[in-house]
This record gives structure tokens, sequence and C-alpha cells, in this order.
């Protein structure tokens, strides 16, 4: 049995917390709290809960992809204002470099090439 999935959790990383809530605009208390301790609902209350490591990850997790969406939907956006004013005949292509996938680590760039071509992939 896996001993991980009852321990609480705690977060030694408050120069990167301070940098991603500061980013997101709310105290790093709050985000903390979020990642690993949400409220949740129940009648008409919020009732506050401590997730384990594995679920706090899984937290982390969700809110990093939803975060990378929101900004690629933006980017997006702002990329097609940019070219509607500009020549009609510019577009955007995407190169998917295939072999990325054996680095050991994957840098921001790849990780937005993933993405685009998850999402182009849905329009399919």
């Amino acid at each position: 049995m896996d001993e991980t999935r009852f321990l609480t959790v705690h977060l030694p990383c408050y120069a990167e917390m301070g940098l991603v809530a500061e980013l997101l605009g709310v105290s790093p208390a709050r985000l903390e709290d979020a990642i690993i301790k949400p409220r949740i609902q129940a009648g008409t209350q919020l009732i506050p809960t401590h997730l384990n490591v594995q679920k706090a990850t899984e937290s982390r997790d969700a809110l990093v992809k939803s975060l990378y969406g929101r900004l690629f939907l933006w980017i997006v956006r702002r990329v097609n204002q940019v070219l509607s004013c500009a020549n009609p005949s510019s577009f955007i292509g995407v190169l998917d470099i295939s072999g990325f996938e054996i680095f050991e680590h994957n840098s921001f760039e790849q990780l937005c090439i993933n993405y685009t071509n998850e999402k182009l992939q849905q329009c399919t």
C-alpha cells in the first residue's frame, strides 16, 4: 500500500509559491490553502478539508493544466487580433519536432507544442 496517500501536505517551496501567487494576484497563503486545503460546499456551508499528498498533487496539476489552457487561448486570441489588422494572408504554422518526448526534461516550448497538437487534434 502507498503510504504517501495518508501523509499531510506542507509546501516547502515558499519562494516559488510567492512568485506564482504574485502572478495570479493572490496572497501566497490563499494559494496554498486553495491547493492543499480546499473548501467543499455542504448545504449552505463551506467546509475546509486537508488533502493528502496524492490529492494535493492532483489539485496542483489540475490548476497548472487550467492555467496553461487559459494562457494558450489568450495567446491565440491575441495573435488573431494582431494578424487581423495586418496582412490577411498571414498565418501561424505549428511545427512539431519529433523526438522531444525522449528528453528527460522538456521545455516550456515543448509543452506549448504538445498542448497545441492536442487542441488541433480535437478540431479534426
